[in-house]
């Protein structure tokens, strides 16, 4: 079992237990009427080292199930109801996979909202380093432009820049999916340079060089650029240990928090919804709600109320 195989949506109770059989028969030779809750725990604790693999993008990735457990749980439990039959555990296997989760941290959607003065203190903490560079430019990117990690990190250079850099820069998201048509997104000077997204971009092409082509993010090695692009969960694990240099929860941070972070400051703002909406490329505005932080909220809530 290298890895657990995304399951249909309407199979998932089969799909689980399946899994959790033939995991608890390779790793303690033991079948189905033998397991006990003790091997649903094991299985739990693979799920979350081990990755599922789903598609985004028309890209095929990879990303521990994390804050997903407790749903696991409740496939499990479906099952063996749709059978007719008692499950082999109890409520003890929800709480120590709700523990997991607690401990290990949440999927990259449910990451918090970076704020301005988190965005300053990641960039802030960052060497001259080329990886550095790489990651600072990444991160102003993806706090200006609002955009999904894999739309930003997996952009390739030339055809995705349209640079002015006097006035600013465009990048140029192609179409997918979700947003079946390319948009250039374009991005502005700040009074501060330090966290200034076109002049992160223009030190990090300026190190790649004039000649340059190839992904915009590309993989390191040895300083040198590699024909591939830096992958998501890599740039996870980037923002993780930033979060923990800085004194931050380092598994509440993630590439989705600049996304989130974007839209609960612009709320902070009194943006009206629908410009959010507008801007996060979504059909619906109850779409961004899903990015926007409740404290945002709750601060409109006071100027409103009596």
């Amino acid at each position: 079992m290298a890895s657990l195989k995304p399951p249909s949506k309407t199979h998932f109770p089969e799909s689980y237990h399946g899994q959790a059989v033939a995991f608890a028969r390779e790793q303690f030779n033991v079948g189905e009427v033998d397991m006990t809750e003790w091997h649903f725990m094991a299985f739990l604790e693979y799920c979350l080292t081990r990755p599922v693999q789903y598609y985004e993008n028309g890209r095929r990735r990879e990303a521990p199930i994390r804050n997903g457990l407790p749903e696991v749980v409740n496939y499990l439990g479906a099952y063996y109801r749709l059978q007719g039959a008692e499950p082999p555990f109890s409520g003890r296997l929800r709480r120590f996979a709700e523990e997991l989760a607690a401990t290990f941290g949440h999927a990259p959607r449910t990451a918090l909202a970076a704020s301005p003065d988190d965005v300053r203190d990641f960039v802030s903490s960052l060497s001259s380093r080329p990886l550095d560079l790489r990651t600072k430019a990444a991160i102003l990117s993806l706090f200006a432009s609002w955009r999904r990690p894999s739309e930003v990190l997996w952009l390739d250079y030339p055809q995705c820049l349209r640079a002015e850099y006097e006035a600013g820069i465009s990048l140029i998201i192609p179409g997918s999916k979700t947003n079946p048509r390319s948009r250039p997104q374009p991005l502005r000077h700040t009074k501060d340079e330090r966290v200034c997204p076109v002049c992160a971009i223009k030190t990090w092409l300026e190190y790649l060089g004039a000649g340059y082509v190839g992904p915009l993010f590309p993989v390191l090695r040895k300083g040198n650029p590699q024909p591939k692009s830096l992958d998501v969960a890599n740039f996870d694990k980037t923002i993780e240990m930033l979060a923990r240099r800085t004194g931050r929860p380092p598994h509440s941070y993630s590439s989705y928090s600049f996304r989130r972070g974007a839209a609960t400051t612009a709320a902070e703002l009194d943006w009206e919804l629908e410009t959010i909406q507008k801007q996060l490329w979504h059909e619906r505005p109850a779409q961004s709600l899903h990015y926007i932080a409740p404290r945002a909220y709750w601060r409109r809530s006071r100027k409103i109320l009596p």
